[in-house]
């Protein structure tokens, strides 16, 4: 049986297809990540409150939780499995103010979590689902020419300064 030339084409075409297909399989499962460097958060959560995340090479962070009258600082040790940032804190977090931190932050004893991505990180709640908005200041008006900046809900995440 002699194959005609649309058909030559169309296999030849089949096979191009097949073969791009086990590159992009096989390059995005070799991807790794680097995920040490600073993360910040995108906003001021509740117009007040950054968190700083720290990861360094040696599976080791600093975490910073600062605001107006609050300043918290812990350290502790990092795994990532299946894009979750898991933070473990050596101790409990030193704070300024306890009240305010424990109203904001979880109990420094329980482990963070975070999602990862795309040069940012999505906190994960105690429920387990990934918060991506939160109550931020705002730098847009109530009005179009005049008015205050206010408080909105939007995207939250920490991002990668350095």
């Amino acid at each position: 049986m002699k194959l005609t030339s649309v058909t030559r084409l169309s296999i030849i075409t089949s096979m191009r297809i097949f073969l791009l297909w086990i590159v992009i399989t096989i390059l995005a499962g070799c991807r790794t990540t680097n995920l040490v460097g600073t993360y910040q958060s995108n906003c001021a959560d509740i117009g007040f409150f950054v968190t700083t995340v720290t990861l360094k090479a040696d599976s080791t962070f600093e975490y910073r939780f600062k605001g107006d009258l609050a300043n918290n600082f812990g350290t502790g040790t990092f795994e990532v499995s299946n894009d979750i940032l898991e933070l473990s804190f050596d101790k409990d977090i030193i704070a300024d103010s306890m009240n305010i931190a424990k109203l904001l932050n979880p109990s420094p004893k329980e482990p963070l979590y975070y999602k990862t991505g795309n040069n940012k990180l999505w906190v994960i709640n105690n429920e387990g689902k990934v918060v991506r908005t939160a109550n931020c200041y705002s730098r847009t008006r109530r009005f179009i020419f005049w008015g205050d900046e206010f408080m909105t809900r939007r995207r939250y995440f920490l991002k990668k300064t350095e």
